[in-house]
């Protein structure tokens, strides 16, 4: 073998070496680096949704079990009631038609109503996990968790896309983890219940999370990841706290309205309001362009 090749040789260990040595300081494997060097929309997204897998998976479960246990305890707390009250009707028809009209009639409508004040403090725990979600974003951005694929001529407007859509898709594995809960358990226990509604106040809950996740992702342009974390944890529960007081001390109907919990009503009872969920995909989709814009000019050089 003659000397040019033993140096081009050389050369190509020592450039493989040092790849290698950026990809472990940047937290990836070999795999990864084969990824880089296709900038097709799906192989992004793909790597993402792998990237999210083990947070989903945690949070879905837990979320899950949250919601089949509380519905277990409504069961078993209003048992007694619907039978005080289904006594009380057929011992006096004119009241049994008063208990109608307060409770929905049904038995599947009295169980809603008991049922929705617990979804909606789901909705406020579904919400923090979208925290989470938008937080790994301001990581990436910020410790340079990113500068491998832009270093390819990957778009940034395809590259955030592609991780936001893995986060929808997270939102939504999570919403059916908590609907298909709810649903086995409240068959076993013969705990009536409007499927069709069920699905309507669970995957309701992605449109507000996000708008989260939206809202985080525009944050992540100027904040560090601490202040995304916290800022967004402050909306959460400014919000909860009008939705929750504002009945009380009567607030206007314009300060109830700045609650994002507010616009999730109370759909296992009245269903999703479709002017109110397209209100607020139009706010995550004005959110998300601008932090497309603000990432696309933003300098990542540290």
């Amino acid at each position: 073998m003659g000397p040019i090749d033993s140096k081009n040789i050389v050369a190509g260990a020592a450039i493989e070496h040092i790849v290698a040595v950026a990809a472990r300081q940047h937290g990836v494997g070999h795999d990864a680096i084969e990824f880089l060097d296709r900038d097709d929309i799906v192989s992004i997204l793909a790597r993402s949704l792998a990237s999210l897998t083990a947070t989903v998976a945690t949070w879905s479960v837990a979320l899950a079990v949250y919601a089949a246990t509380m519905t277990a305890i409504v069961q078993q707390a209003q048992q007694p009631l619907l039978e005080l009250i289904d006594s009380i009707a057929r011992q006096n028809p004119a009241y049994g038609v008063v208990i109608a009209r307060m409770t929905g009639g049904s038995t599947a409508a009295v169980n809603a109503r008991a049922l929705s004040a617990i979804l909606t403090v789901i909705a406020v725990v579904f919400s923090a996990f979208t925290v989470t979600l938008a937080s790994r974003w301001a990581q990436d951005t910020n410790e340079g968790r990113l500068d491998l694929v832009l270093a390819t001529p990957c778009p940034r407007s395809r590259l955030i896309a592609a991780r936001f859509a893995a986060v929808l898709a997270g939102l939504a594995t999570a919403a059916g983890a908590i609907f298909s809960a709810v649903a086995v358990l409240a068959w076993a226990l013969g705990f009536a219940l409007d499927l069709r509604r069920l699905a309507e106040a669970t995957f309701g809950m992605v449109p507000i999370a996000a708008v989260v996740a939206a809202i985080g992702y525009l944050l992540a342009g100027w904040l560090r990841p601490a202040a995304v974390t916290g800022t967004l944890t402050g909306l959460l529960l400014a919000s909860f706290v009008v939705t929750l007081l504002g009945p009380l001390f009567k607030w206007p109907p314009a300060v109830m309205q700045l609650s994002i919990f507010e616009q999730y009503g109370t759909p296992l009872v009245t269903g999703l309001q479709p002017i109110r969920v397209a209100g607020l995909i139009a706010v995550a989709a004005v959110a998300l362009a601008a932090a497309t814009i603000r990432f696309a000019t933003r300098d990542l050089v540290r």
